[in-house]
């Protein structure tokens, strides 16, 4: 396929849907190296919306980050290049509240190198009110690993922390938008992840 680069529409405000800030506190994520590539569903029409998310055999599943008011947080951040591909630095701000052993197992698995994808439900569902741009899947192209975390026990007691593309291995665009059909069966699919694969 070649490059495409020039536009075919353009950007209109609808005034009677105007977007609302923010993502709903429940994000799912999973380890990218436990998605099934091969196997991922693009729109024929349009290749940035992911139809199918699947992960591989062997008790593989999503897991919830949950957190209140905007303590979880999306952020994509364009990245252009003067020697290859422009690329998107996909961001995901998270936070440990109760820093268990558990937790602190977690944790350790993020430092050594855990990559991560996610996908975000945005408090907007799109102005078609399909929900077509309710999900978002960030760090698939790129798994987003362990850039920031700060603890101080004078603040809140708990771990804000930071996963983002390493320098250099940035994803190949925007966010996906993740989407089958209507609001409900995208939701349901989003939901599936968090049950574990055949073993």
């Amino acid at each position: 396929m070649a490059c495409e680069k020039n536009i075919t529409s353009g950007f209109e405000l609808d005034c009677t849907s105007i977007p609302t800030k923010g993502i709903v506190q429940s994000v799912t994520i999973m380890n990218t190296s436990d998605i099934d590539k091969g196997a991922t569903v693009f729109n024929v029409a349009n290749e940035e919306i992911i139809e199918s998310l699947v992960l591989k055999t062997g008790a593989k599943q999503g897991y919830l980050m949950t957190g209140v008011k905007t303590l979880l947080n999306g952020q994509a951040t364009f990245a252009p290049k003067d020697d290859t591909f422009d690329g998107w630095v996909h961001t995901l701000i998270g936070y440990i509240g109760d820093l268990n052993p558990n937790a602190l197992d977690q944790l350790k698995a993020y430092t050594n190198g855990a990559e991560i994808t996610a996908v975000l439900e945005m408090k907007y569902i799109g102005s078609d009110g399909t929900g077509s741009s309710r999900y978002k899947v960030f760090g698939y192209d790129q798994g987003m690993v362990l850039t920031e975390a700060v603890f101080d026990a004078n603040v809140n007691g708990g771990l804000p922390f930071t996963l983002s593309n390493k320098d250099g291995f940035e994803n190949n665009g925007f966010p996906y938008a993740f989407f089958i059909t209507d609001d409900t069966t995208t939701e349901a699919a989003v939901t599936a992840l968090l049950t574990p694969t055949a073993p």
